[in-house]
């Protein structure tokens, strides 16, 4: 009787085991006049990479973010985000989705509307504007011009 008892844990620990070491892809998307290339959002994708131990990529939208944030309607962003995500094969089985900023606007519009793509697990949401904003934010005129 003992001994079924340890076989039992032992497969039991052995399913824990697998399960905690299977980690889940992310991506992050950025926030307004940001883009992955920018040392802050590639230093916080390679931290929560570091964190997590699991494979991470920050979504960059359009050729410009940081230009693309501000004059792409969400919708279109959205599109194409789903898109990119419908492609990347580490995504196929699933993956968790950190938003910041204006990125959570388009996640929302990813894991509402993006028809056929792969499931998203976890949508963590970091200073978004889910109830819309007060003022509309300052924007660089150099950003605009370069």
């Amino acid at each position: 009787m003992e001994e079924k008892g340890l076989i039992k844990e032992f497969w039991v620990a052995v399913a824990l085991l697998i399960h905690v070491s299977v980690s889940v892809p992310f991506v992050v998307l950025h926030g307004i006049t940001a883009a992955c290339s920018d040392p802050t959002n590639a230093n916080f994708t390679q931290l929560l990479m570091n964190l997590s131990g699991s494979q991470g990529s920050c979504l960059e939208i359009g050729d410009n973010g940081q230009l693309t944030s501000i004059f792409m309607p969400l919708t279109q962003q959205a599109e194409i985000a789903c898109e990119k995500v419908k492609q990347m094969k580490e995504l196929t089985q699933g993956y968790n989705i950190v938003g910041r900023s204006q990125g959570n606007l388009v996640a929302r519009g990813l894991i509402e509307f993006c028809d056929g793509g792969p499931p998203v697990y976890n949508y963590i949401s970091l200073g978004g504007p889910h109830a819309g904003i007060s003022s509309v934010p300052t924007v660089s005129l150099s950003l605009i011009l370069t």
